[in-house]
């Protein structure tokens, strides 16, 4: 045999690593190759939270509450809160893609690992206080 096939026969280093590289893969890989039960979830969250969302203006409207009549207002609301009950959905499975890693001992980036991985020290110390921050933020811009 030549040089040049027994250069081929060799698998190259770079490839094998490649291959561990796919085995790990990553969070967000694990997410979309969730299947159904990840389109389920983010389906569930568009469906119910403009559901919720018109339940409460009813109830609203039962208590004399002014409600918006222009059709394009509630267009916007009803769409606004469809995109946030699917983001809700993905944020709902991603927590599970992360805690899954976690507890097989996979890598998870340390971003996600922040928001989701440690369970009641990310609701209190991250979650908590961007949602303070936020209607902070929206509440002085509404008064200027």
């Amino acid at each position: 045999m030549n040089k040049n096939s027994q250069s081929a026969a060799k698998p190259n280093d770079s490839f094998t690593s490649k291959e561990n590289e796919r085995e790990v893969g990553s969070s967000f890989g694990d997410f979309f190759a969730g299947g159904a039960s990840v389109w389920l979830k983010v389906g569930i969250g568009a469906f119910a939270t403009p559901v919720a969302v018109v339940v409460l203006a009813l109830r609203a409207r039962k208590r004399d509450l002014e409600l918006p009549t222009s059709p394009a207002i509630i267009a916007l609301i009803l769409g606004s809160s469809t995109i946030v009950g699917a983001m809700l959905g993905g944020l709902l499975t991603m927590k599970d893609v992360v805690q899954n890693r976690m507890a097989e001992g996979k890598p998870v980036g340390f971003p996600l690992k922040l928001l989701f991985g440690f369970g009641m020290m990310s609701l209190l110390l991250v979650w908590f206080p961007a949602i303070i921050f936020l209607t902070l933020v929206v509440t002085l811009m509404t008064l200027s």
